[in-house]
């Protein structure tokens, strides 16, 4: 049966492929959140049932998979925590317990519920059917993408989710899917496949949905004519972040400096006259003064004679910032961040 055609929210979109794809390794970037910037904007341009969300089987186990180990993570870091004094002197601390499974099940849940949530703004899709094994098994002897070299010589789940979305287009053969990942395999793929339209994130997918392009591309040459501004606004609220030494030494960390912020990706993910707001994904630089100290688990003091090192940190940030203009679009009259990851930073004082 064909798909009605779906209509969306806002007058200021454009025809952007209304089915979706989007990729596990993508819901890993975000750190398996899905209240974040994007989302956000997302839900906010496109009402409810507007979108449909295309879910391969492998898609949906994938994400179970990355929940347990999350939940395992979360798990073992309260529990560890649970060991460092002075933690280790409370007498009620409620996760002293030898028995993790109840506080795993409770953080499983409320990820699963997180992701319930997130799906029920769309009309979601769900793949059984796994698509085409044996062409599977041919791309993998060809070397046909979503297979490659190294790492991508073995990537089975990729590949058996992109036959079940060839699967679904040749049924729905009216329809663009838009596929968002991070992931170049997705990329190589798509590019075979005229009805797979490549987005390397939802920031970009939202970007290309705003009509006003015109004053989209005035924004990115604004934002390059006042790059080293609009950096600083970035640098200066990274260096108010809380910053602690890593690797499990005690210490403090002091007088960051030098922070330089390289940008890798950014879009333009909502527009309102002349208040826009931009996501960014990069990485920032810096040096800090780091102090750490021995600890003798015996007798429980630092050492007399800390050590001092300037060290030199390079740390992956995503961000969103909203930007208030002039209607010429030709300078940045008012920054604000209003999301930063990490919200804190550990420095690796051997670096």
């Amino acid at each position: 049966m064909k798909n009605k055609p779906l209509k969306t929210k806002a007058k200021s979109l454009i025809n952007v492929p209304t089915s979706l794809f989007i990729d596990t390794q993508y819901y890993c970037s975000q750190g398996l959140k899905f209240t974040t910037a994007e989302i956000d904007t997302l839900k906010k341009h496109f009402k409810p049932k507007s979108l449909r969300l295309v879910l391969p089987a492998v898609t949906r186990r994938e994400l179970e998979k990355k929940f347990g180990e999350r939940a395992d993570t979360a798990v073992q870091t309260i529990h560890s925590a649970g060991q460092e004094y002075p933690i280790n002197l409370l007498v009620d601390w409620p996760y002293a317990a030898k028995d993790k499974s109840e506080l795993r099940a409770k953080l499983l849940a409320v990820m699963e519920q997180e992701w319930e949530q997130f799906q029920k703004h769309f009309k979601v899709v769900q793949l059984t059917d796994n698509g085409n094994l044996e062409r599977v098994i041919d791309w993998y002897f060809e070397k046909k993408p979503p297979f490659g070299e190294g790492k991508k010589a073995k990537e089975f789940p990729d590949a058996i989710m992109v036959s079940a979305l060839d699967k679904y287009c040749a049924k729905h053969k009216a329809d663009k899917l838009a596929v968002i990942s991070c992931d170049g395999g997705f990329k190589d793929a798509s590019a075979s496949r005229p009805q797979f339209e490549y987005f390397e994130s939802l920031s970009a997918y939202l970007e290309k949905s705003i009509a006003e392009q015109a004053i989209i591309q005035r924004i990115h040459k604004l934002l390059e004519e006042r790059a080293a501004e609009f950096r600083s606004v970035i640098e200066h609220h990274f260096e108010k972040l809380e910053f602690t030494v890593g690797q499990g030494w005690e210490g403090c960390v002091s007088d960051i400096q030098d922070t330089s912020v390289e940008i890798h990706e950014q879009s333009v993910i909502d527009l309102e006259e002349t208040k826009f707001t931009v996501a960014v994904v990069g990485f920032i630089s810096f040096k800090a003064y780091v102090e750490y100290a021995e600890y003798s688990s015996a007798a429980r003091q630092f050492d007399r004679h800390p050590e001092h090192y300037d060290a030199w940190n390079r740390v992956r940030f995503r961000t969103t910032v909203e930007i208030k203009t002039d209607s010429e679009f030709t300078e940045l009259k008012d920054c604000s961040i209003t999301y930063f990851s990490p919200e804190s930073v550990f420095v690796d004082y051997g670096q």
